[in-house]
């Protein structure tokens, strides 16, 4: 019989997992008194322009290059924002204020247009970490045992925009958004084992355990080299994973994992070397060793405070069958 656990992943920081649709400050309302944007439902703005007969004028100036921020043009038109809109998401606080945001990276979502985690994305990282260095015995096919459900829907309440904030020795904000889960949120999923003909586990849960707590302490000794004040406390006696993007490059590869941090940099340098974008830059530095990976990765969650980017906790709980 095949062995059930409930999973509940608890976001300790913004976590991102894309869609692939990125929006231009045209195409949502950016109040950047209130620090706020509004999604807009696109069936609505056109119905509404097509109403105000303003959707004429909408294409022409979209076409043209002329529609810089629709928050202007909707009020030009008299139109009401909330007529069109589908969401209303916060805005955490930004480093660079004065500067306008641009593009908007979303959130995946169904076909219902409602926010999910997909299963996908928790098993590759719990696959990452399986396939540590502590887990050399990991055959890449017993995967295939590993089954993991797409999450609960997350409610449009528990997600914000968060800016991307790179670390190396400053904190550097970035020209990029993302609509993230918010820190502090509880998701659910169900993960199946297959078992054997005794009855016992392909991949047992304890491996798992084992695996997410070496990797993570992996990722602790590479962070806390790169950001002296970084601090993980008790954390790694806990279940803790990095998730979706922006994470950053070592939480989702083997490199650091495997070897140590002066081979892992050099394996690192020859792949970024082979591409001639990476050679022109790294040739420019004069210890690309010790810039490799450059950053880690943070979100802005309150004034002056940041956080780890994708970071959650994992709770495993037996179902009896």
């Amino acid at each position: 019989m095949n062995k059930m656990y409930a999973v509940t992943l608890k976001t300790l920081a913004p976590v991102f997992i894309g869609s692939g649709t990125t929006l231009k400050n045209n195409q949502y309302v950016y109040d950047k008194k209130k620090q706020t944007v509004k999604i807009v439902d696109e069936i609505k703005l056109i119905k509404v322009l097509q109403e105000q007969k303003a959707f004429g004028s909408f294409s022409a100036e979209q076409s043209q290059g002329r529609l810089r921020e629709l928050k202007e043009f909707l009020a030009k038109k008299g139109i009401d924002e909330d007529a069109v809109a589908s969401r209303v998401l916060e805005i955490k606080p930004l480093t660079n204020r004065e500067k306008p945001m641009n593009y908007l990276h979303l959130f995946i979502r169904g076909g219902d247009n409602r926010a999910y985690i997909p299963g996908s994305s928790l098993k590759g990282a719990l696959r990452t970490c399986l396939l540590s260095r502590s887990s050399e015995d990991t055959d890449n096919n017993i995967f295939r045992h590993l089954l993991i459900s797409d999450s609960n829907l997350v409610a449009d309440s528990d997600f914000a925009i968060y800016q991307k904030i790179d670390y190396s020795k400053i904190e550097k904000g970035m020209p990029v958004y993302r609509e993230c889960i918010k820190p502090n949120v509880e998701v659910k999923f169900t993960l199946m084992i297959n078992t054997d003909s005794a009855g016992k586990e392909v991949i047992d849960l304890a491996k798992i355990k084992n695996a997410i707590q070496d990797t993570f302490k992996s990722y602790h000794t590479w962070a806390g080299a790169v950001r002296k004040n970084l601090n993980h406390g008790n954390e790694h006696n806990r279940h803790i994973i990095y998730l979706g993007g922006g994470a950053g490059f070592v939480s989702k590869t083997l490199h650091y994992k495997e070897k140590d941090v002066a081979t892992a940099r050099e394996d690192i340098k020859a792949i970024f070397m082979k591409n001639q974008q990476f050679e022109k830059v790294y040739g420019q530095i004069n210890d690309p060793n010790a810039n490799i990976p450059l950053a880690i990765k943070l979100a802005p969650v309150a004034y002056k405070t940041f956080s780890e980017m994708g970071k959650c906790e994992l709770f495993f709980e037996e179902v009896q069958l």
